[in-house]
């Protein structure tokens, strides 16, 4: 057997071999668990079974233990080698423990007999297992319900710590009370030591903070007046303003409902440090109805009118027995095997009433923080004796005020204060020392913590603690392994010495920061305002589906594995993040020098524009001087860097799209080209600007947006030089044209050929009025549209037909050769369109060619990918799946003889209407 790692101070008493474990709800029926050695220690018992992780279960953590003796029967076989009554005549007896943990699962230890009737006789080797099992059973019962709280683990154990993480320094009352503005002059309120030896009320702690105007003998006199002496103290002040948050216990009138004026002028001073305008509030925990059977059974409660400008509000919130009760049958639900009805699951979760016990804390809690923050009134809160749903909605509510209390320090300081130094009752809760009233016992603490666990769902960067702190916060405070939960106020442990014998809490905690601290903690000074409806409420899973295996053995420098899980998530995020800054850096750096080698060309454009312009002005006189007037207004170098600066593409508005796609082919298929003027393509560039902006690929942008400026010069110049009625100067119009044409079939790439005549720039033909480059990559479906587009363009091409000019094949060719089929696929102008036009449409091109949206994930044009808000549109002109807002027009298509409107893109209803507005009379 492997030696188990013990804890300082913890001492092996017993250890067992041959022992047997069931654990879990399928006892007795499936049994989990095995066969292996069993260690009992003054802290726990572990059961090491065959190089599995070991279960170990301290013994605070056990509520029920039983024991029964008697003869083995056919489940021994499968935990006894294999050997049955037939391989072993003898008569086996074996001892069987019963135990049931906290979390209610159960645990049943069998303890073997011998297997041969040497080991029989051999009573030092295997020593008979009843008395065994009698051994165990005492061992156990003296750890199990101690009979003083001084026998508990806690004062053995010895654990070193640094001085500066001592948890016994952690809350010091005057620094808490100097943080709040206590101590100051004109605060209206003081320190008392009227309990300075714990004899005003021995559940309060030796300093309280009180009104000013009070004094202490008027105190003695309305503790009086108070169940268990609580009377009314501060706990938290605003350090900003007047409002506070108060904690007592009810008033106690008796059965003829006496008053006490000690207690009604307390009161009123509390009300009366709040210059706010706002009553006091008087917050009863309890629900209206356990209020009024208190005022019969208890003579407890409220007169009416004692108490002057105050208002009492009942939140509802049940008591101990109903919480026990509730979290009782959550566990059993929660740790009970999947049957039947397990559809039935939320309506199980719902009967347990659990999670509306937790909604209830949140909404009084939340409710307290609106008091005192949005109507800057004070507070005054209790229930029947202040020390169970008081703390709870306290420090919920300081933490949904003050964001020092969400922080690791402020955390301890508030379990400290409002649990510890206010009074708790530790023993009768959890059942220290021996306890054996049931009907005390209820999960405060872990109720507590599922509401704070609640809040970091609602609010994960919020808290610095993160979720392993508060549960082992509850394992803590049930396995009494420190002194800090012992005891049930701050004058009983006083009395028994436990800040000098024992460890605090808080000491292992400040050891181990790293393991508490949630990563993702981000300081936010504001108020945070949980969402408090059922609905928006969970089932703590790891609170309440863990079973024996999941709970490690208790080291105290044990790694967490969520830390560790979430560090290393984050060094990757920030190995990836690393990788792609120097991504961006070097598609930056390399668009600088795309921007320059563009400004370059542009430059040299505008020069050649320039020559081109002098040229075909040059031998006209003053009849063409309107021409050479618009020969001069050419873009400007200094408006063309502007817009194209990445200043100038941030100031753009990227939300347009429409705007963003239709002008660059309103400039080339325009009939109104004639009345525009040069300047009017600086737009053009700003939307070019905008695109590279939004990170397209604008390699085939640039170029075709050089071609609208190249085109419309060219269209501008010819149209100057074309006097209305001179065939003659028409035909040498078109001479020139097929001469650059034939230049551009010598040279494709420059804009000028080797005699230095003027062309103009070609652009990359389609099939349809889209001018994307279509190597910049798809999916396969958009590959195979492509294809079928280039042979849309040879069919075209060998009609004679421009593809790019008359994509729909309605213009008849000038030259129905294939060599003007392909010169018009290189070279498309304004100026080659012909004056007429024909209204019959060939036969193939009377549908569009329907391009299936499967494959296809992106828009064709804008390339956001397709969800389930970005829907696929098809075109009815072109066929291409589209965007809503590439998408977004309607129009007739008369080549499909579709009179009604229809959606199209785009750049098809673009086109669509220039085509009409042409055909007009």
């Amino acid at each position: 057997m492997e030696d188990l790692e013990l804890l300082p101070g913890e001492v092996v008493n017993l250890r067992l071999e041959r022992v047997g474990v069931f654990y879990g709800s399928t006892c007795g029926l499936d049994p989990q668990g095995g066969h292996g050695s069993l260690v009992v220690t003054n802290y726990q018992m572990s059961f090491n079974w065959g190089g599995k992780k070991p279960i170990c279960v301290p013994h605070l953590n056990v509520t029920k233990l039983s024991k029964r003796d008697r003869a083995t029967d056919k489940r021994s076989e499968d935990w006894d080698g294999g050997q049955g009554s037939a391989a072993n005549p003898l008569t086996h007896k074996m001892g069987m423990l019963h135990l049931e943990r906290r979390d209610a699962t159960p645990m049943t230890i069998i303890l073997f007999a011998a297997s041969t009737l040497i080991d029989c006789i051999n009573d030092e080797l295997y020593p008979n297992p009843t008395r065994q099992c009698s051994k165990l059973f005492e061992t156990l019962m003296s750890y199990v319900f101690p009979r003083s709280l001084t026998k508990v683990f806690a004062f053995s154990y010895r654990q070193q710590f640094e001085p500066e993480t001592d948890g016994w320094k952690v809350y010091n009352p005057d620094d808490e009370f100097a943080r709040q503005g206590v101590l100051a002059p004109n605060s209206g309120w003081r320190v008392s030591h009227v309990n300075h030896e714990y004899t005003a009320c021995e559940s309060y702690p030796r300093k309280v903070a009180v009104p000013a105007g009070i004094r202490d003998w008027e105190i003695k006199k309305a503790l009086e007046f108070r169940a268990n002496g609580r009377f009314p103290i501060m706990v938290w002040k605003s350090p900003r303003g007047e409002s506070v948050i108060c904690r007592s216990a009810q008033p106690l009138p008796g059965l003829f409902r006496m008053r006490n004026k000690e207690d009604e002028r307390l009161v009123g001073l509390i009300r009366a440090a709040n210059t706010s305008p706002a009553p006091l509030y008087i917050i009863d925990a309890r629900p209206h109805t356990n209020a009024q059977a208190n005022t019969v059974f208890r003579a407890a409660g409220y007169e009416r009118g004692s108490y002057e400008k105050c208002e009492i509000v009942f939140l509802g919130i049940e008591n101990i027995h109903a919480v026990r009760k509730s979290y009782t049958r959550l566990r059993e639900l929660c740790t009970s095997p999947p049957a039947d009805d397990d559809e039935r699951w939320m309506q199980n979760v719902q009967e347990t009433y659990w999670l509306q016990y937790i909604s209830k804390l949140l909404q009084g809690s939340r409710r307290i923080a609106e008091f005192v923050m949005l109507e800057r009134a004070s507070v005054l809160i209790h229930c029947s004796d202040g020390w169970d749903r008081t703390p709870q909605i306290s420090s919920l509510a300081q933490m949904m005020i003050d964001p020092f209390y969400r922080t690791l320090r402020g955390f301890e300081v508030v379990v400290e204060k409002e649990w510890c130094a206010l009074g708790h009752k530790f023993s009768l809760r959890y059942a220290h020392g021996g306890s054996s009233d049931k009907q005390e016992a209820a999960p405060v603490i872990a109720q507590w913590a599922d509401c704070i666990w609640q809040m970091m769902r609602q609010f994960p960067t919020a808290f610095e603690v993160n979720e392993e702190l508060l549960l082992e916060l509850i394992e803590m405070v049930h396995v009494c392994k420190f002194g800090t939960f012992l005891f049930n106020s701050e004058c009983e442990r006083r009395r028994a010495g436990v800040h000098k014998k024992t460890v605090s809490f808080w000491s292992h905690v400040n050891m181990n920061l790293d393991r508490y601290r949630n990563p993702h903690y981000v300081k936010y000074p504001g108020l945070i305002f949980p969402e408090t409806s059922v609905r928006r409420l969970y089932v703590w899973e790891k609170l309440f589906f863990r079973d024996c295996t999941s709970l490690p053995p208790p080291q105290d420098h044990c790694p967490s594995i969520e830390l560790e899980s979430s560090a290393s998530h984050i060094s990757r995020q920030l190995t990836e993040l690393n990788g792609s800054v120097e991504k961006l850096s070097k598609e930056n750096a390399e668009l600088r020098i795309q921007t320059d080698r563009d400004k370059m060309r542009i430059r040299e454009l505008e020069s050649r524009l320039r020559s081109l312009a002098g040229e075909a002005f040059s031998p006209h006189g003053s009849s063409h001087s309107a021409g050479l007037e618009m020969g001069q207004r050419q873009i400007s170098a200094e408006s063309l860097d502007s817009c194209y600066s990445p200043a100038g593409s941030r100031n753009g508005d990227l939300g347009n799209a429409r705007e963003m796609w239709a002008s660059p082919t309103g400039v080339l298929w325009s009939s109104e080209t004639r009345g525009r003027s040069i300047f009017d393509l600086d737009e053009s560039w700003h939307k070019a600007v905008r695109l590279r902006a939004e990170g397209m690929k604008i390699d085939g942008q640039i170029a075709e947006l050089v071609c609208d400026v190249v085109d419309c010069v060219a269209s501008q110049l010819g149209e100057a030089l074309l006097p209305s009625a001179n065939g003659e100067q028409r035909s040498s119009k078109a001479a020139r044209s097929s001469e650059s044409d034939s230049s551009e079939d010598q040279d494709e790439e420059g804009m000028y050929s080797s005699d230095s005549k003027p062309r103009v720039l070609a652009r990359e033909t389609s099939s349809d009025p889209f001018s994307e480059n279509e190597s910049t990559g798809g999916s396969a479906a958009e590959t195979a549209m492509v294809e079928g587009e280039e042979g849309w363009m040879s069919k075209a091409a060998a009609r004679g037909t421009n593809p790019l000019q008359d994509p729909f094949g309605l213009h008849p060719s000038e030259n129905g050769n294939m060599e003007g089929g392909r010169r018009r696929r290189r070279g498309a102008r304004v100026k080659d369109v012909p004056p007429g036009i024909s209204l019959e449409a060939p036969l193939d091109e009377t549908s569009a060619k329907w391009i299936p949206d499967q494959g296809v994930s992106q828009c064709f044009k804008c390339k956001r990918s397709f969800d389930f808000f970005n829907r696929r549109h098809h075109c009815r002109s072109c066929g291409r799946i589209f965007c809503s807002a590439c998408s977004s027009q309607k129009s007739r298509i008369s080549r499909m003889q579709i009179d009604k409107l229809v959606r199209v893109c785009l750049r098809c209803y673009t086109y669509l209407q220039r085509l009409e507005s042409d055909l007009d009379p």
